[in-house]
Parts: C-alpha cells; structure tokens; sequence
C-alpha cells in the first residue's frame, strides 16, 4: 500500500513504508520505496542513503534498475548531473527504454551544457512516450519542492520536450 500512495500521498506512503521497515528492516523492496518517498520529500541525501541501504541488502535483486533509478533522480535534484547521467546510462543497459532513466538523461545532459546527447536522449523518451509534455510533467514526477520541480522542467525544455 505504501508503494502505491508514494506517487499520491508522501506522508502516508512514509507512514506506512516506515511501519514495513520496522516490521522487517531487512525488506530492500521497503527500503526502495522509502527511497522515492524521500526524494519526493525533497530529503535527497537521505535518498541516496536508503538507496545504498537497498542495494547493500539485495544487490542482485533484478528491479535494481529502478534503485539506480532514485539515485540518479536525487542527483539531478543534488545539481550532481555527470553522475546522474552515468546512473541513468547503467539503467538504460539493463532497460533500454527505461522512461525514468532516459528523462534523468535528458536533465543531466541538458543541464550540463551537452545539448547534443540530452536531444538525442529526449528523441529515445518521445520515441516511447509521446504523452509527456512540459504542460503535464508533475504528473509524472510528484516532487514537493518547487525547486526540483523547476530543475526537471528547466531541463526537459532544453531537452526538447514539447509544451
């Protein structure tokens, strides 16, 4: 349940994600989902620390993709974008046409100056996703802090993506 409201409603997926960890503080599935809550919270060095908790704890586990998927939201969030964009990278080997790993693309190129690689990533994402827009990408990306709301929009515009 906690997984489900994390996209919803912040404080009660961490309420209830926060009951699973104190049930079983060894659950990595618990532990990545507390990871979004807390980037979502705009907490993103905590992020990047559940996330470590997450893979420390399963590293093999093959939805690892999606725990790399936080790390390089929080990054981007952090203004750590060459590094976002090697985690998004590592993504798109396992999941090429991972949305989330290719929009983490498109902001940390666009926001590094590497306008060339961040329209060829946006042209990947428009090729899967045609839906997303600049008008409805909160949508997409529940962040409370305007600040990580601007910095993605700033991004995907200079990405490309479309009003």
């Amino acid at each position: 349940m906690g997984a489900f409201l994390l996209f919803f409603e912040h404080e009660n997926a961490s309420t209830l994600i926060d009951s699973a960890i104190a049930i079983n503080p060894n659950l990595a599935f618990a532990w990545r989902t507390r990871a979004f809550i807390s980037l979502f919270l705009g907490e993103h060095e905590r992020a990047l620390d559940e996330v470590d908790r997450t893979v420390r704890l399963n590293p093999i586990d093959p939805q690892n993709y999606n725990t790399e998927n936080a790390r390089g939201f929080a990054l981007i969030c952090l203004g750590k974008y060459d590094e976002a964009c090697y985690w998004a990278a590592r993504t798109l080997t396992r999941q090429p046409k991972h949305t989330g790993a290719l929009r983490i693309a498109c902001v940390g190129h666009a926001l590094s100056g590497r306008l060339d690689q961040a329209h060829e990533m946006m042209k990947r994402l428009r090729e899967i996703d045609n839906v997303l827009r600049l008008s409805n990408f909160k949508k997409f990306a529940p962040f409370r802090r305007q600040e990580d709301v601007d910095r993605f929009f700033e991004g995907l515009r200079l990405a490309g993506l479309p009003e």
